[in-house]
């Protein structure tokens, strides 16, 4: 009652004023708050990074030209595309390589791909294996016939748990804010190689198997209001046998066996939180500006 009676006591014009002023603040403040700001998951990245070398010599081999059953192909790259849900289901990639000339016609090799969901990625490398062709003098073509194994996925947990939710182990976004965050993992690409050939000195060849390329990476999230979240990372082991032989009489000369670690994915997923599901709603949360230093639940 004191503000009615403050205002009838004032100009008309004057009052119209104060009024538009408070409408102006009370509009301004609202649109500050971004009361529902909200963010879409990025699709699952796969990239498969393709190297063909010479056998016996391990040197590298240019002008070969890669194909794939799946994906795309740029240069020696292979990139598997996300579906309409955002995830990469798990499939196999047959690679193979159009051999320069001189060469024995190059091996086909099959990747396997893990799934991936909406917001990981995944980096595999495959390695072909090219063979010059034999002079008319030499008695007979060798060859080189690789078969790969993989085996089960290593997976290891990126963050250390709060919370434990069906049978998992989670983090917690317990507040308004959307989370903008990220972690670091390894980017596993290392292989270790052995064996035995006659006839043939595969010294070099067997260098060119040992390698580290292993590095760092970081793995971006954006996590909802309200949820509860955990990401991991899988690396996946896998062994090619190599036999080497000659082509017309079958002589088997020897085999190399090189195991590796040369595939990875980092992921996360997140849930409505167990105490707080009426609140959560995917993508949904106050403030979504980017955070350079990553862990900190940003204010609008």
């Amino acid at each position: 009652m004191k503000k009615i009676k403050f205002l009838n006591g004032i100009g008309s014009m004057f009052a119209f004023a104060v009024v538009a002023l408070v409408g102006s603040l009370l509009f301004t403040s609202c649109e500050k708050e971004d009361l529902n700001a909200t963010f879409t998951t990025e699709p699952a990245k796969a990239t498969i990074n393709v190297n063909v070398v010479e056998f016996p010599s391990g040197a590298a081999v240019s002008g070969v030209t890669i194909s794939a059953d799946k994906g795309e192909v740029s240069g020696m790259v292979v990139t598997l595309k996300a579906g309409a849900d955002g995830s990469i289901p798990a499939q196999d990639v047959a690679i193979s390589a159009t051999a320069p000339a001189g060469y024995e016609a190059i091996q086909s090799v099959t990747v396997h791909v893990n799934a991936v969901k909406a917001g990981g990625v995944a980096t595999y490398n495959a390695t072909l294996v090219a063979v010059k062709t034999v002079t008319p003098e030499e008695p007979d073509q060798i060859v080189i016939e690789g078969v790969r194994e993989v085996g089960a996925p290593r997976v290891s947990e990126l963050l250390n748990p709060t919370h434990n939710h069906a049978g998992k182990s989670w983090w917690e976004n317990a507040n308004d804010y959307i989370l903008i965050t990220k972690v670091s993992y390894k980017l596993y690409n290392q292989q270790e190689a052995a064996g035995e050939v006659k006839d043939v000195d595969v010294t070099e060849f067997i260098k060119s198997l040992n390698y580290n390329d292993t590095k760092d990476s970081v793995l971006e999230m954006k996590i909802s209001a309200w949820s509860i979240y955990r990401a991991w990372f899988e690396v996946y082991p896998v062994t090619t046998t190599y036999t080497i032989s000659y082509k017309n009489s079958k002589e088997v000369l020897g085999t190399i066996k090189a195991d590796a670690l040369n595939g990875t994915a980092a992921q996360y997923e997140e849930m409505a939180h167990p105490s707080h599901a009426h609140a959560y709603q995917h993508g949904h949360g106050h403030g979504a500006s980017e955070n350079a230093g990553g862990g900190i639940v940003l204010p609008d």
